[in-house]
């Protein structure tokens, strides 16, 4: 880790936090393409690593493996999880998720077995019968839902029980393995091409119950410190989020919040066409015959609640003013009395919007929520069909071939409800 620094103008303790990352792969195999992913494999905090040790009795210091046994008791041969080797701290750190998931009847069950004070007995009996109702039953919701906002981690559950005894051996069973976060990259491989850059938007929300639950890898990532030498365990995620092989081909770029972080490397990736254009000017007085006359139009819509939390400030409107990006629009949601988000802003702007979308060599990105994502595609299915003139069919036909010929790319997270539909409609 060679970077880590708070992008927000100021930050209150215990509130909203995004970090600008930097990773050396310089002395690594990996290699990347503006537009890819990072898949960052987190640790579990040392503290609560520490709590579950101290739950379970067991030194953290101690090296473990596993065995096959069959039902007469003796080992038998056969795949195993764990046949050389392992320590208990790399594991209860590095491999298993401690977080409190579904399915949790394998889990409260095995602390019933193992109870042995009558109220812990008959919380967990109540519990197992509710849950063995279904997902279909209110009771049986109603129960995991208390369960994700009342226990934050397996060892809040762990510690509510205390007369309950599970193994070691048994936990790890039950336990999921760790599973990588990803993050698009920040950075163009061109301009970075041994460092990735991640823009981490450091997760906190707090449940019905009161409780705070930190999001892992985030926070995990939040907390290292580059001057200490930190390291990180990264792989890299091919992806289909390209910036268009043709200089000349407009682009419009949507990405409120952290959905901005792709967008960046895609206008480092521009900056570099438009130095090799001046550069081709300027050693032979005219373009050379392999850079384009001018780029595309490029136009970027970025949405935050006002300019505490306007990333990159500094980096866009340099871009800006450099004639990289042709427009930028910024729609804030917390500023003045108005409510403003993408979607209006880009309904605001529906002509200035359609000629450049029309155009057949157009590229549309979007990048961020789902739910967003819906609501923009929502405006522009209008603005195609009132200023563009297109039927309804039309319209969903229209954005249908952008998709084929990959000039409508996406990379979202959640699920793309109105979308998919109106595509399936098509």
């Amino acid at each position: 880790v060679t970077a880590n620094r708070e992008l927000l103008k100021e930050v209150i303790v215990g509130s909203r936090s995004t970090r600008f990352m930097a990773f050396d792969i310089s002395q690594t195999d990996l290699v990347y393409e503006t537009g890819d992913h990072v898949a960052v494999y987190p640790h579990n905090p040392p503290a609560l690593v520490h709590r579950l040790c101290h739950r379970l009795g067991l030194d953290p210091a101690a090296w473990f493996v596993t065995l096959l046994v069959g039902r007469a008791g003796s080992v038998v041969p056969g795949d195993h999880p764990y046949p050389e080797p392992t320590g208990v701290w790399q594991l209860l750190t590095e491999t298993v998720d401690l977080a409190l998931r579904e399915p949790f009847e394998e889990l409260i069950d095995s602390l019933l077995e193992t109870a042995t004070d009558p109220a812990d007995t008959e919380l967990l009996s109540i519990w197992s019968e509710t849950l063995s109702r279904g997902e279909h039953d209110e009771t049986c919701q109603a129960l995991k839902k208390y369960l994700v906002d009342t226990f934050v981690t397996v060892v809040d559950l762990l510690d509510a029980f205390p007369s309950a005894r599970i193994s070691f051996a048994r936990l790890i069973e039950l336990l999921p393995k760790q599973k990588p976060r990803f993050y698009s990259i920040s950075s163009c491989s061109l301009v970075y091409p041994g460092a990735i850059h991640a823009t981490i938007g450091v997760v906190q929300i707090t449940t019905d119950s009161g409780q705070t639950r930190q999001g892992l890898c985030s926070n995990y990532l939040a907390g290292l410190n580059p001057e200490e030498g930190a390291t990180v365990r990264i792989s890299v995620q091919t992806s289909n989020f390209r910036p268009p092989r043709d200089p000349k081909a407009p682009m419009l770029m949507v990405g409120p919040g952290t959905g901005l972080s792709p967008l960046v490397g895609f206008l480092q990736h521009r900056e570099v066409q438009l130095k090799a254009l001046h550069a081709g000017h300027i050693a032979n007085g005219h373009p050379t015959s392999d850079v384009p006359l001018q780029l595309g139009h490029a136009r970027l819509y970025f949405g935050c609640r006002n300019l505490n939390d306007y990333l990159y400030q500094q980096e866009l409107e340099s871009w800006r003013d450099a004639g990289v990006l042709t427009q930028l629009d910024v729609a804030f949601s917390r500023m003045g009395e108005e409510t403003l988000y993408v979607q209006h802003l880009i309904g605001r702007q529906s002509e200035d919007l359609w000629e450049v979308l029309s155009q057949p060599d157009c590229h549309y990105y979007v990048c961020g929520d789902a739910k967003m994502a819906d609501d923009v595609f929502a405006v522009l299915l209008d603005i195609a069909q009132t200023v563009g003139r297109l039927s309804h069919a039309e319209a969903l036909a229209f954005f249908e071939t952008m998709q084929r010929e990959n000039r409508f790319v996406m990379d979202v997270w959640g699920v793309l409800l109105s979308f998919r539909k109106s595509l399936a409609e098509a």
